[in-house]
């Protein structure tokens, strides 16, 4: 099983959420898929805006992509941070 970490992140000044994973082409496709979603090579992480609607709204992306695909994801909150477990 896969995890994603989903935290609290600053880039530039701004508030932010990063996605952490190890390397998989299969998570880094879809992640790609998301609107505003940013590269960092500084970091190498991924980052999208941060809003409590940003963060719900790619939970929610997350686990219907691991349903479509018949894959599973666990999402558990851990303190500001929110990791899932993917079967992929």
């Amino acid at each position: 099983m896969k995890k994603i970490f989903l935290e609290p992140f600053q880039y530039e000044g701004l508030p932010r959420i990063a996605i952490r994973f190890q390397y998989d082409e299969i998570i880094i496709n879809k992640v790609r898929l998301i609107p505003g979603r940013k590269w960092s090579g500084d970091y190498r992480i991924w980052h999208i805006n941060f809003s409590e609607e940003k963060l719900t709204a790619e939970l929610t992306y997350l686990q219907s992509n691991a349903r479509q695909s018949k894959n599973s994801i666990t999402i558990k909150r851990w303190k500001p941070i929110y990791y899932m477990y993917c079967r992929m």
